[in-house]
């Protein structure tokens, strides 16, 4: 039992120099940026619960003094012997001495803090300001852009355009979400950022708009253009009842009374499609027989050569 106390508090003894002396490395930090700052700050916190417990651990290394004291050993060198407690106790004073320099050292660190903190701050509220008005820019963008707003910009063109302010705004809500940790870190307020929602509402809706007119295109190409006998009727029914049924929506989302070239051109497309889905489902019907197709190609001015392969 001697020998375990002895060697564990020889141990603690060792961790704990190791780690005033971490302590004292990472209080050598600069302070010259705010993220330096920050992170200084950060680290003072740390360094301040590491001395903590440190200082318990010098506690317990007195109780185990304490303990090993009530040993009697008849080995001079023993810790029952007063040359053992002697190397002890001089190992807790060194101790006490360095908690008592590193004490010293987080009192400089703190003042450190506290000197630059205003100037910090005044600079991190500049930051935070400036990505706002950089999303608010972005939010005018989507509501100005031409490639964005008028009919006629082909779909790919308005959907690359829309990712490139995507990529813009991510980027800013991601310098804001590291100006917020900075806040948090800081125990500063951390002010709710009303524009991100309002440019990812905003983007969603014009986003959604390009991809419906890009999506419903390239499906309508397909519907007129390949073997009829060979697609789900039904399918593009409900394909064409879901796409107005959103714009409808979407409509309601824009406002009433809002004029929006995109969501008007998107919708005359859809319903151009969806005035005919009557009579596609009845062509798609399952139970069309070969005689029922004569009687429609009857009707027709200029039928297919074949009833095998004809398109819409």
């Amino acid at each position: 039992m001697k020998d375990y106390l002895r060697e564990l508090a020889e141990r603690k003894a060792k961790e704990s120099s190791a780690g005033l002396q971490d302590i004292r490395n990472r209080l050598k930090e600069t302070v010259g940026t705010l993220a330096s700052y920050v992170g200084f700050v950060t680290e003072l916190e740390l360094c301040s619960q590491r001395k903590d417990q440190i200082v318990e651990q010098k506690k317990r290394l007195d109780e185990m003094k304490g303990v090993l004291s009530k040993y009697k050993s008849k080995d001079e060198g023993g810790y029952g012997s007063g040359f053992a407690q002697q190397a002890l106790q001089s190992k807790i004073e060194a101790l006490a001495a360095e908690i008592v320099e590193v004490e010293g050292l987080l009192q400089q660190a703190a003042e450190t803090v506290k000197e630059a903190r205003e100037a910090n701050i005044e600079e991190l509220d500049k930051r935070v300001i400036e990505e706002q008005e950089k999303v608010a820019n972005l939010i005018e963008k989507l509501s100005s852009s031409e490639q964005l707003m008028k009919a006629h910009t082909p779909a790919k063109e308005a959907l690359d355009e829309a990712a490139k302010l995507k990529k813009r705004f991510d980027n800013s809500v991601e310098r804001l979400s590291q100006y917020q940790a900075y806040q948090n870190t800081l125990k500063l307020a951390v002010p709710l950022i009303p524009e991100i929602e309002e440019f990812e509402k905003k983007f969603a809706l014009r986003n959604r708009l390009w991809q419906i007119r890009q999506t419903f295109s390239d499906q309508q190409k397909r519907w007129y253009g390949e073997n009829f006998r060979d697609q789900d009727a039904q399918l593009i029914v409900n394909t064409v009842n879901d796409r107005a049924t959103e714009l409808v929506k979407m409509k309601f989302v824009i406002g009433k009374n809002v004029d929006d070239e995109v969501h008007a051109a998107a919708t005359a497309e859809v319903n151009d499609v969806k005035k005919h889905a009557n009579l596609i489902a009845a062509l798609g019907n399952q139970s069309m027989q070969e005689k029922h197709w004569v009687k429609v190609w009857a009707m027709c001015e200029s039928p297919p050569p074949t009833l095998l392969n004809f398109s819409l």
